[in-house]
């Protein structure tokens, strides 16, 4: 059984990419996924605003980001490089934001495409997305929202 919360507060997962970012976001309740999408911006400033709009725009409660962590569960060059987008993302939002292990998602979003019968070429903006609802998905499973 879902526990039920009493306040409102959606839930936004990222999937960092230095050219694009895969969002997901939760219902009101922070119960379930219900919309994607994925970001593409010129520079990290813009992609840091994009967020911030969204995020305020459907009352964000709390934001997830993807840590791509190596299979040993080190933090290799993409890691370090979430860590500091991170910080900005803190600094930008004035709010904490929690890291998860991200690692195996993208092979996740490859299987989900191919079960739909879909192809990785032409799909490649729906990956990050598909990500990023990943991410949203195992926390709400570990939180024992789902």
């Amino acid at each position: 059984m879902r526990a039920i919360y009493s306040t409102m507060m959606r839930i936004m997962a990222l999937d960092y990419g230095t050219k694009k970012i895969g969002v997901a976001f939760s219902d009101p309740t922070g119960g379930f996924v219900s919309e994607t999408v994925t970001i593409r911006s010129k520079s990290e400033k813009e992609a840091l605003q994009k967020i911030s709009d969204m995020a305020e725009e459907l009352n964000v409660g709390r934001i997830l980001l993807g840590y791509p962590l190596l299979e040993d569960g080190s933090a290799g060059e993409m890691a370090r490089a979430v860590q500091k987008f991170k910080l900005k993302l803190e600094k930008q939002l004035d709010q904490q934001i929690v890291l998860v292990d991200e690692r195996f998602t993208s092979e996740e979003a490859e299987e989900y495409l191919h079960a739909q019968g879909k192809k990785i070429k032409g799909n490649r903006d729906k990956l990050d997305a598909i990500s990023a609802a990943i991410l949203l998905t195992d926390y709400l499973r570990e939180t024992g929202r789902l």
